[in-house]
């Protein structure tokens, strides 16, 4: 039974707001570090894709000589390029997998939308959309040369690059590879200041997975942000949608429980940062399923055991996620 005295007396209370300091770097890693679970379900042999390809763009970025707060924003587009993949998972999920999301624009798109309440230190325009866009026009969208963004370029050469090196080739087939498509695929002073950076060892060396998470501290500029909590509430709405998209099952879960949690905090006369924190938590809860094959998640008929345990990982690959912020 619920105390109606102590209720009321909740709700007499005023509406507070509350600030936090937000690590931005701390935030897009864990962002990227949960994409990554999805990458591997269909590039088999990478690990720490969306994160090393991050690195490399900054890396690139920094040679070319951009300031700080471009290489932290490079890096960040660069590690969550592929957010709007959960979409495109039937696509992607067949034997020709890769290649089918690597050419697929649809994906592209709803990346570029998911990110417009993200806390970049400065929006930029189609750098997710035109990231598979060639520099001879060749391309998903046909747009070529200078008219396709910075960021968007040194990112097509980014992930190819990561994707290569994640599959074993080697660093010399890796550089002739890209040198070969100077003029077609990528631009020639792109190309110049990638064989800059690539005739270094430490380059290399950093892309190693032992050094990965200190190369990146190193790299990249630390950015906080004070933000109201209530301004965490478009971004965990973006993360539930693509959390929710891996499958059809769970196409509208975590909106829906947000939504239910949102009228029983008003219920039970919850102050409002308590019902926005709840209403977080509800979007954020299931962030680890992303860790969990679809062929578990779709599956028509009962779990075996062992798919039951896989299954139940995801709560602590959410927990992962959610303290590393």
């Amino acid at each position: 039974m619920i105390d109606v005295r102590i209720t009321d007396k909740v709700r007499q209370k005023p509406v507070e707001s509350e600030m936090m300091k937000l690590n931005r770097n701390e935030f897009i890693m864990a962002f990227a570090f949960t994409l990554d679970f999805l990458e591997m379900e269909f590039r088999s042999n990478t690990a720490d894709h969306n994160k090393r390809t991050g690195l490399i763009a900054a890396q690139i970025g920094r040679a070319m000589g951009l300031s700080d707060e471009d290489v932290f924003d490079l890096s960040a587009y660069a590690m969550l390029h592929d957010n709007g993949i959960t979409h495109e998972c039937y696509n992607v999920l067949s034997e020709d997998g890769a290649r089918k999301l690597d050419c697929a624009a649809s994906h592209c798109v709803i990346g570029e939308n998911n990110l417009t309440a993200f806390p970049f230190l400065r929006l930029r325009e189609n750098v997710i959309k035109y990231h598979h866009e060639a520099f001879d026009g060749s391309g998903p969208f046909g747009i070529s040369g200078d008219d396709i963004p910075l960021f968007a370029q040194i990112i097509a050469l980014s992930e190819p690059l990561e994707i290569a090196y994640s599959s074993g080739v080697g660093m010399n087939e890796i550089i002739s590879g890209i040198v070969c498509e100077s003029g077609q695929k990528y631009a020639p002073k792109l190309v110049e200041v990638f064989q800059s950076v690539a005739e270094t060892v430490s380059f290399w060396l950093s892309l190693e997975q032992r050094f990965l998470d200190t190369e990146i501290k190193r790299h990249i500029p630390t950015y906080s942000i004070d933000i109201d909590l209530e301004q965490l509430l478009p971004i965990s709405k973006i993360m539930s949608g693509i959390i929710d998209s891996k499958s059809p099952f769970t196409r509208s879960h975590s909106r829906g429980l947000t939504k239910k949690t949102a009228v029983m905090c008003d219920y039970y006369g919850f102050s409002k940062s308590k019902k926005i924190r709840m209403m977080i938590a509800s979007d954020l809860h299931d962030i680890g399923k992303l860790a969990i094959p679809n062929r578990i998640i779709d599956k028509a008929g009962k779990l075996t055991e062992p798919e039951f345990d896989q299954m139940k990982t995801h709560a602590f690959y959410t927990r992962k996620v959610i303290e590393s912020v």
